[in-house]
């Protein structure tokens, strides 16, 4: 990684701070909300990826992520938020 300049310095001091802060498994359970769906066809999970983008063909926006899995057709609308229980959450009901 290569920093420049005092706010980059600044900026990159404050990312290394906040991560000594942050609970590890809470930042991972927001990363998992963030990049795991569930295709609204197959009800299957899928992690999320560029080259399931499914793009807008006017503007070229990405509109949703197309589902992976095999014989399956489904879209997951992207901003669509859909609460599923992160790691931290289930191991805390058990």
């Amino acid at each position: 990684m290569f920093i420049r300049e005092r706010a980059g310095i600044a900026t990159f001091e404050r990312l290394v701070e906040q991560g000594l802060k942050s609970d590890v498994l809470v930042r991972m359970g927001q990363l998992e909300q963030r990049y795991r769906k569930t295709c609204p066809e197959c009800e299957k999970e899928f992690w999320v990826g560029p080259e399931l983008i499914d793009r807008n063909w006017l503007n070229g926006k990405p509109m949703a992520y197309r589902c992976p899995h095999e014989n399956c057709s489904g879209v997951a609308p992207i901003g669509e938020q859909e609460h599923k229980p992160t790691l931290d959450e289930e191991l805390r009901q058990k």
